[in-house]
């Protein structure tokens, strides 16, 4: 560390190291109290703030034949991993992360296939042997929300909006196929239910304890207790997990026996013991993807990675496709969720809307003015 670190940097991590937490401030930024009945009433409407000014050029490789060769084709087939089959489900939508990997070759080839299984495969087995997807996506993207809602990071919260609603249509049988059969009015009363649950869990994703009644589970609960723990003071996060085991213990034998999930016992495990491993591979899978994404949504922050805009051809090479906003319009993202997460973005925007300052409903540009990565 004395060859590599100016003598200041190691005296603050010295310090911090004697603190033991103590004292150890500034981990995440201020909590941002939201005016929930305002704006489920209408009477707070603010529009996404489009914001710009990221520190590293965004070129994308389907234009830029620099960018695509650089690394003999190598980085953009790991790029393009995430591109098809993991950030995007199935649908083109490079996105400003994956230009941003592209500054980084070696990387741009190892992140997706590493990030892609620990953040949303479940039920991955070997040999007979599980051998990740511990937990479900549900409790997943669980995490992901209460992770960015606590550090306001403006790319992850408005990406994994657009993640969970996803889920949540897949969950009422109203998302992306094989879907039960139902009827066109059972379609839509389910994805209004669907709808309106994902809303109620991002609004009340920083205070679950006052959300309506059946918006998370007992699971949920406990996850975004030590999700909380773990990135806000570190070192009490083991005081949450109890807590955090006893929930996946019930959800995991309650799976179980509605036969949804599958038992490892390899090799001839005791029910008991092999109830025990499955915990311990759940606490450890879900303490490497909070770090994944808590670090992950801290650097897109620093850098100010800008949400997505519309494309149109270039050249006749690169497909049309909508921007993340206009996703939001085909999904059915509502106003108030909207609302919600731009507020939290945009503490100063609502302290003038609340000082009367400025009146709502507020524009994307207006937003823009005070808006923040």
């Amino acid at each position: 560390m004395t060859q590599l670190l100016q003598p200041r940097v190691i005296a603050h991590l010295n310090d911090v190291n004697r603190q033991g937490g103590t004292g150890l401030t500034g981990l995440v930024p201020p909590k941002v109290t939201l005016p929930i009945d305002d704006i489920r009433a209408g009477r707070i409407q603010v529009d996404s703030a489009p914001l710009k000014g990221t520190r590293v050029p965004l070129k994308s490789y389907e234009i830029d034949t620099i960018q695509a060769t650089q690394d003999k084709g190598l980085a953009v087939g790991g790029v393009q991993t995430g591109v098809f089959w993991g950030w995007s489900f199935g649908g083109h939508f490079p996105g400003g992360l994956i230009y941003l990997l592209m500054h980084h070759p070696e990387l741009a080839r190892f992140e997706a296939p590493y990030s892609l299984p620990v953040l949303f495969n479940e039920d991955e087995w070997r040999n007979g042997t599980q051998t990740g997807g511990f937990v479900t996506r549900h409790v997943r993207e669980i995490c992901y929300m209460k992770i960015y809602v606590t550090t306001r990071s403006r790319y992850g919260l408005e990406h994994h909006t657009m993640i969970l609603s996803n889920l949540f249509l897949d969950e009422y049988g109203v998302g992306a196929p094989p879907n039960p059969p139902l009827t066109d009015a059972q379609k839509a009363a389910a994805r209004q239910r669907a709808l309106q649950h994902v809303e109620n869990v991002i609004l009340y994703a920083q205070d679950p304890a006052d959300a309506p009644a059946g918006t998370y589970t007992a699971l949920d609960l406990a996850v975004m207790e030590w999700v909380e723990a773990l990135i806000t003071l570190p070192q009490s996060a083991y005081l949450h997990e109890q807590k955090l085991r006893a929930a996946l213990d019930v959800s995991n034998k309650a799976e179980v026996t509605a036969g949804i999930r599958r038992l490892d016992a390899s090799p001839n495990l005791a029910e008991d013991a092999a109830y025990k491993r499955l915990l311990d591979h759940q606490v450890a899978e879900l303490a490497m993807l909070v770090g994944h994404m808590d670090g992950l949504g801290r650097a897109i922050t620093m850098l100010h990675l800008e949400s997505e805009d519309p494309v149109k051809v270039a050249d006749g090479y690169m497909t049309d496709r909508a921007g993340l906003f206009q996703i939001y319009d085909a999904i059915g993202v509502s106003k108030v969720v909207r609302t919600a997460n731009e507020l939290r973005l945009n503490p100063e925007l609502l302290k003038q809307i609340q000082a009367g300052t400025i009146s709502s409903p507020v524009s994307a540009q207006d937003a823009a003015r005070t808006g923040e990565f």
